[in-house]
């Protein structure tokens, strides 16, 4: 199985995300996942057996930590044509 830990968007970011697809979409640039793919991408695992994905969400529901705010404030492009936004300084709170 291919891996990530993520969020899930809250409305309002989630409907933002929505519209300034739709803009680029309609001048023809990148490509989008469908919308109930929307997410923050906190750590990619890549391949993980599935035996392990039980200890994995253990891991995961274990994590703790404070509030932080996070800038996504650089767009880039995949080589697929995929668009992402990313912060040009992760937080501290978020690399711990």
């Amino acid at each position: 199985m291919r891996l990530f830990l993520a969020i899930q968007l809250s409305p309002a970011v989630r409907e933002a995300l929505l519209t300034a697809q739709d803009a680029l979409r309609r001048q023809g640039r990148g490509s989008f996942p469908p919308p109930e793919n929307l997410h923050l991408t906190l750590a990619f695992l890549g391949q993980v057996p599935s035996a392990r994905l039980e200890a994995l969400l253990d891991m995961a529901a274990a994590i703790e930590a404070a509030p932080f705010d996070l800038y996504l404030d650089r767009l880039l492009r995949w080589r697929n044509g995929t668009l992402l936004l990313a912060p040009s300084q992760p937080p501290g709170a978020l690399l711990r």
